[in-house]
């Protein structure tokens, strides 16, 4: 056994909803960013990381804390706290795994080994190419303008997007739905 002592710049991405009473959610994911490097191009499709999945981001855990439910990509993701890994499955298919933090602490798995997980919950991510390349990995949760609880999951990196819409069950309108009534209006 060896001991690492690190110290390394994280970067945050928020969604926080408030009103006058506090605040009826909020959505934190914390990561450190990897500068891109040209080479990571040939690495995506590659035979070694195909159907692996990859540490989102450099050492540890990329973390998401989340007080309300979600629907990424189609996928159910309750409030709660979780691990995230990108996986590609196919040339063209890659999917984010959405992972349990208290059960990958049980295995005792540090995020480089995060191959070794166990399947979370899959949301599939669309990819594209652009030509403006992101000089480091960035990920974020945006809402669509006019909308609080509408929007989209997005990591850029390189010249790679990957993307899901989101929905946020959040406030009065998580009440309504859970309820069976009609959708209220904030």
């Amino acid at each position: 056994m060896q001991v690492y002592v690190i110290t390394t710049p994280r970067k945050s991405a928020r969604v926080a909803w408030f009103s006058r009473t506090g605040s009826p959610g909020q959505i934190s994911i914390d990561f450190a960013p990897i500068k891109w490097q040209d080479k990571y191009d040939e690495m995506v499709g590659s035979e070694k990381m195909m159907g692996k999945k990859w540490r989102l981001g450099a050492d540890f855990w990329t973390a998401m804390d989340t007080s309300v439910d979600l629907s990424i990509g189609g996928q159910n993701v309750p409030a709660g706290y979780y691990y995230l890994t990108l996986e590609q499955q196919a040339e063209d298919r890659f999917v984010l795994g959405v992972h349990n933090a208290a059960k990958v602490k049980k295995m005792k798995l540090d995020a480089y080994l995060a191959h070794r997980l166990p399947s979370g919950i899959e949301i599939p991510l669309t990819h594209s190419r652009s030509d403006a390349a992101e000089k480091e990995l960035d990920i974020k949760i945006a809402t669509k303008p006019g909308s609080l609880d509408h929007g989209k999951f997005r990591i850029a990196f390189g010249g790679h997007r990957l993307v899901a819409p989101v929905a946020m069950m959040v406030g009065k309108k998580k009440a309504a739905e859970a309820s069976g009534k009609k959708k209220v209006k904030f």
